[in-house]
C-alpha cells in the first residue's frame, strides 16, 4: 500500500509530451490571447481548443502566457507561450524547466 502511494504522490506532475496537444491549435489560440490583459485569464476567455485541455488555471504575464494543467503540493506542470518579442531565457534543467514542444509552445515544470 505504501508502495501505491509513493507511486500516484511521485507520478502526477512532470514535462508534457508534444504528440498529446494540437500544438498548431493551441498555438492560434494563444496567439488570439496576446491582446489580453496581464493577469489570471478567466474562463469565459477560453477558447474551446484550449478549454479541452482543462486547465486549472490560464495567466498572462510580462513573460508570455502560462497553461497550468497539473499540480500537486508545490509542483506545476504545463504549457508556456513566450511573446512574439519576449527576449527569455528558457532554462532547460533549472526551476522552473522547460522544454520545447514545437509551434512555440513549451512544457513546464516548477519543482517548488
Amino acid at each position: 500500500m505504501l508502495a501505491l502511494f509513493a507511486m500516484l504522490v511521485s507520478g502526477c506532475v512532470n514535462h508534457h509530451h508534444a504528440n498529446t496537444f494540437d500544438l498548431g491549435a493551441i498555438s492560434a489560440d494563444l496567439n488570439e490571447m496576446e491582446n489580453l490583459k496581464i493577469g489570471n485569464i478567466p474562463k469565459r476567455q477560453w477558447s474551446s481548443v484550449i478549454n479541452k485541455l482543462k486547465p486549472k488555471s490560464i495567466t498572462k504575464t510580462n513573460d508570455g502566457i502560462y497553461i497550468e494543467l497539473d499540480a500537486f503540493m508545490t509542483e506545476e506542470s504545463g504549457l508556456f507561450y513566450p511573446h512574439r518579442e519576449s527576449k527569455v531565457s528558457l532554462p532547460m534543467t533549472d526551476d522552473p524547466s522547460f522544454k520545447l514542444l514545437g509551434n512555440n509552445i513549451y512544457s513546464y515544470y516548477i519543482k517548488g
